[in-house]
């Protein structure tokens, strides 16, 4: 008899693979197999911590490329200078060299073109100009001028457009205005000609999109209370796109994105709002906020006409991702993804799945990135739905 239980064991054991590996067709019955969903589905991408040194920054930079390398970015808490890592193959290794900026270094962006890794970045050592750097394989240099900006720069957005590089920032040497530029191949070149700005005063929390050729740059508008605007450089001149400081309140941690040619952004007034531009003007995405609480670190993808928008929960520090179903706001996997108490929330998703990186307070403040685990539905013990990991199931003999 003990020798049939350890036989019907190892056959449990079979079968729960089947079924959690796509089901066998034909071999079992969805009762025969019981499995519990857990509420935890994200797991590390390598391991926790895996930075060489402390983040520091305003944010964890991240870009997951078309081939699912993950790509993060970050300035050091020790210097201010800026270090790259990769994950292509389930271990983290630096791009170049840790800390390969001249100076010190903030507001940083990063961008992944074809494998090619970019990063702008406020330059410490060329007094506050704007530099924009590219890994040739070996090291990294400068894209056309280190410090090409006319003078002190803040609110760096960098955007790659099929591999053309397009840069925002605010102008602090002409009233704090916000401009684009654009790299010919040799040198940068103001979008709209030179002097043209996006803003006629202060431009703050900058993000930029471009959607195949079409620039568009999101803002908070000190003109307007604050709010947000958004601007898109129709070709000839910069117009307003559904009225200037659209928001209903105050906009902080601004992010744009474009899918379908339609704008979103999300933005912080103690709740996330996430709004769409339907032709004429801006609607809030499912008539409220998109968080119940409040939030900081926002973060905004639109995956498939689905928004997703992360952000560091106010309730408990963690970090947590929440998307938009078509009626309703829900939490993708479970409330407070990370272990403890994260900041500098970055969300980007590949072939459907989220990624999130973040400084981990778990793993003395270094760089850690996780994403949602495959997981596939199942029917058993009566239930119409769920998610069985393989790893962390659990099997249960029969006496």
């Amino acid at each position: 008899m003990k020798r049939m239980r350890i036989i019907w064991g190892k056959l449990l054991v079979i079968l729960l693979v089947g079924v959690c590996l796509g089901g066998l067709s034909g071999f079992i019955t969805p009762a025969t197999v019981h499995a519990a969903d857990e509420d935890h589905v994200w797991g590390l991408v390598g391991n926790a911590g895996f930075s060489p040194g402390q983040v520091g920054g305003k944010r964890v930079e991240m870009v997951v490329d078309t081939d699912g390398t993950v790509y993060i970015a970050y300035t050091s808490w020790a210097d201010s200078k800026v270090t790259v890592m990769k994950n292509s193959g389930g271990s983290w290794t630096t791009v170049g060299s840790v800390g390969f900026t001249a100076g010190t270094a903030s507001s940083l962006s990063l961008q992944v073109y074809q494998g090619t890794p970019y990063v702008a970045f406020v330059d410490g050592s060329l007094s506050s100009r704007l530099t924009v750097m590219k890994f040739g394989g070996t090291s990294w240099t400068s894209v056309g001028t280190a410090g090409f900006s006319a003078g002190a720069t803040d609110f760096v957005s960098l955007f790659s457009d099929n591999g053309t590089l397009y840069v925002a920032y605010q102008d602090k040497a002409s009233g704090f205005v916000g401009r684009v530029m654009n790299y010919n191949g040799s040198g940068w070149d103001t979008v709209g000609g030179p002097g043209s700005s996006f803003s006629s005063t202060q431009a703050s929390e900058i993000s930029l999109y471009v959607d195949n050729g079409t620039v568009y740059a999101a803002y908070r508008d000190t003109a307007f209370g604050t709010r947000a605007t958004v601007k898109k450089y129709d070709g000839s001149a910069w117009v307003t796109v559904g009225g200037v400081g659209f928001t209903p309140n105050q906009a902080y941690d601004i992010t744009l994105s474009v899918a379908g040619g339609v704008p979103y952004i999300a933005y912080e007034n103690n709740q996330v709002s996430v709004m769409k531009y339907n032709g004429s003007s801006w609607d809030t995405i499912g008539g409220g906020p998109a968080s119940p609480g409040q939030v900081r670190a926002v973060s905004l993808v639109v995956d498939s006409g689905v928004p997703y928008v992360a952000y560091q929960d106010m309730s408990n520090n963690k970090a947590t991702i929440r998307k938009y179903t078509g009626s309703t706001w829900e939490t993708v996997g479970n409330v407070g993804i990370t272990p403890v108490e994260e900041e500098l929330v970055k969300l980007d998703i590949h072939n459907g799945v989220p990624y999130v990186a973040f400084r981990d307070w778990s793993a003395n403040a270094e760089a850690s990135v996780v994403k949602l685990l495959n997981a596939v539905t199942y029917d058993g013990n009566g239930s119409t739905g769920g998610r069985c990991r393989l790893r962390q199931a659990t099997i249960r003999e029969r006496p």
